[in-house]
């Protein structure tokens, strides 16, 4: 499949080319055997093109997930910004067992030293300055 070669059309085509050039390789795929006629070079432009709408349409789609999973307010992966935590909930559909649900919430506790950090920075004082102070109250932080 050549959409593991490139993302669109116009890089297949370049990068193909540079390879045959410089190199003298030839891209073929393993998974759709393509003539050498015309023929051929049209069917594996109409993959090429069908390949790069698949790409655009799964992005959309997984852009839409991710937009209904933040509105939600459920985690979609990757790393916690300081200040929230997730909490956790079963599912209630079928075919999930054993799944949980993870929502993203404020982790009270990191939210007072946020608070701290932006009430300071708001009074003018310097980020260095409130890094000291909150380097000299440790894990004892409390307002």
């Amino acid at each position: 499949m050549f959409d593991r070669f490139a993302c669109n059309r116009r890089d297949n085509i370049m990068y193909k080319e540079m390879l045959k050039q410089e190199y003298g390789v030839r891209v073929i795929s393993a998974t759709q055997p393509i003539s050498d006629d015309e023929g051929g070079e049209f069917y594996e432009m109409f993959l090429e093109w069908n390949d790069e709408k698949y790409s655009k349409r799964l992005s959309k789609r997984v852009r839409n997930g991710l937009d209904t999973s933040v509105a939600n307010g459920t985690f979609c992966g990757g790393h916690l910004v300081y200040g929230y935590k997730l909490r956790q909930e079963p599912t209630a559909s079928v075919g999930r067992r054993n799944k949980n649900i993870k929502f993203v919430e404020v982790d009270e506790e990191q939210a007072e030293i946020i608070r701290y950090i932006f009430a300071e920075y708001d009074k003018g004082v310097e980020k260095q300055d409130i890094a000291a102070a909150l380097n000299a109250r440790g894990a004892h932080f409390n307002l």
